[in-house]
C-alpha cells in the first residue's frame, strides 16, 4: 500500500532496470500522477527516474509536488536539496539543507556533504 492508502503496481520497466525501460516507466509514472495527482509516491518515484535520466529541472518540480503533499516527508525534501545542486543553484540547496536539518538531521548531513564537494 502507498502512502495515501491507494496500492501501488509495478511499474513496467522499473524493476528490471537498465537506461531502455526508464522512459517506458517515466511515461508510465506520468500516467499515473495525472490520473491521480495526489499520489506522492508516484510523483517521488517520477523524480527518481527523471533526475536518473538528467532531467533535473523536471524532478526537482515533482520533489516539489511531494514536499507539497508531504511537508514532513525528509525523503523529498533531501531530494529537492540534491536537485538544486545539480542545477547549480547552492544557495537554494543550503535553504534546504535548513528546512530538511529540522526534519531528519541525518539526511540533512548527507546534503551537507553534497553542499561542500
Amino acid at each position: 500500500m502507498a502512502h495515501d492508502g491507494t496500492t501501488m503496481h509495478a511499474v513496467p520497466g522499473r524493476w528490471q532496470g537498465g537506461v531502455a525501460y526508464r522512459d517506458e516507466a517515466i511515461e508510465a509514472l506520468r500516467k499515473a500522477v495525472e490520473i491521480k495527482p495526489t499520489f506522492s509516491l508516484a510523483h517521488l518515484q517520477l523524480g527518481v527516474d527523471l533526475s536518473g535520466a538528467g532531467k533535473h529541472q523536471e524532478a526537482l518540480n515533482e520533489f516539489k509536488r511531494v514536499v507539497e503533499l508531504e511537508p514532513r516527508n525528509a525523503e523529498a525534501n533531501l531530494k529537492v536539496g540534491q536537485e538544486y545542486i545539480s542545477l547549480g543553484d547552492k544557495q537554494a540547496a543550503t535553504q534546504q539543507y535548513y528546512v530538511l536539518k529540522e526534519l531528519d538531521p541525518m539526511l540533512a548531513q548527507q546534503l551537507f556533504y553534497l553542499l561542500h564537494q
